[in-house]
């Protein structure tokens, strides 16, 4: 299975625990003029809704302890637990201690305790995704409300990239989330049902536009939540659509669609991201550009990409602000490629709504 194809949860281990690890690094929070919110003083720092941050600091035993803080620094939720994730509507957030998963308040008081192997955030339905040890190494996956219960019992089999981890399994507008049995993936209903029988080799949570990417026989196309083609598998890759644009690759080159399937554009480029602020960077030879919803070059290739699992680049937000690298140093661009904050950080992450960006610094 590509494991480049699989969302890892924004608050699962993979992503809380498996980022940059650099001891002589500390995160903190800046605005859009690049003054400090919060102090560089933190392992790792992570939006988790609510103007509230998900913030690590070391225990004094190279072990990483999470908690919450504010846009300032100031802790709300003292750091004690061994991870902890973003807050749902409902005011739940999962959160890890002593090997075991469950979620807490806001205020940091477990409202389910902590029982599972593994947990990700409440979807909008109220559910949210646990797993359940059924035997010796042996998982499965289930869906519990609120209040713990189970309601989807624990009985799907976890994907090769869920040995340490749950990926997305997030149910979407439409009340569906993928799962995988036998090797195949399809799509269940709240009840647990399968809607759309497990039968594609790739298949990626529904966009807000009802339609999901998914891969059989070889290429990929995106169906819409009967399982039926809204746009036919042609495509070696095919990603979610983003602002109603969707990036795929055709032998080998990256292409842009609507929701038609119509071409907007085509390019030459093997690595590009997808639209925000209308907005998607292309990898130009070795450096960063930045192209219209036209495939025009607006932002000269300049910057440096940055290069990891896959190579990315940064995405402009609401602020029309992005993050770029240049010698190394990560700033802030504007959609005319002039720097707004100069390049001077370890690393960059993109804005949130609130106008603030997660930085490391030395």
């Amino acid at each position: 299975m590509n494991l480049k194809r699989l969302t890892v949860i924004a608050v699962s281990v993979a992503s809380l625990l498996l980022m940059p690890t650099m001891t002589w690094a500390k995160e903190g929070i800046i605005n859009a003029k690049g003054s400090w919110s919060a102090a560089p003083k933190f392992e790792h720092v992570k939006e988790a809704s609510g103007g509230l941050y998900a913030a690590a600091v070391n225990n004094g035993t190279d072990t990483n302890v999470w908690g919450y803080i504010d846009a300032k620094g100031k802790w709300v939720v003292n750091p004690e637990f061994s991870y902890v994730g973003s807050f749902a509507a409902n005011g739940l957030a999962p959160a890890g201690q002593n090997g075991k998963y469950g979620f807490i308040n806001k205020k940091g008081a477990w409202v389910i305790k902590p029982q599972f192997a593994y947990t990700g955030e409440f979807s909008p339905n109220g559910l949210a995704v646990a797993s359940a040890k059924v035997g010796a190494d042996k998982y499965k996956i289930g869906y519990v409300n609120s209040k713990g219960q189970w309601v989807i019992k624990p009985q799907f089999e976890p994907v090769e990239a869920e040995t340490d981890w749950i990926t997305d399994r997030s149910f979407a507008a439409n009340g569906l989330a993928w799962s995988y049995k036998d090797g195949k993936q399809g799509y269940i209903n709240s009840k647990g049902q399968w809607v759309i029988k497990p039968q594609f080799s790739i298949a990626d949570s529904f966009s807000k536009n009802g339609l999901a990417p998914a891969k059989l026989n070889g290429k990929m196309g995106f169906i819409n939540s009967k399982g039926k083609w809204a746009i036919k598998p042609q495509y070696e890759q095919a990603y979610k659509f983003v602002d109603g644009i969707a990036k795929v690759v055709v032998s080998g080159k990256v292409s842009y669609i609507n929701e038609k399937g119509k071409f907007l554009f085509k390019t030459n480029y093997t690595e590009a991201g997808d639209f925000h602020q209308g907005l998607a960077w292309v990898l130009v030879g070795e450096k960063i550009g930045y192209v219209n919803t036209k495939g025009k070059l607006v932002i000269k290739p300049t910057f440096e990409p940055e290069y990891g699992m896959e190579t990315s680049a940064g995405d402009f937000k609401a602020n029309g602000l992005a993050p770029a690298m240049l010698n190394g140093k990560w700033g802030y661009i504007n959609k005319q490629g002039v720097w707004k904050i100069k390049p001077q950080f370890m690393w960059g992450k993109d804005f949130t709504p609130a106008g603030l960006a997660v930085v490391g610094v030395e």
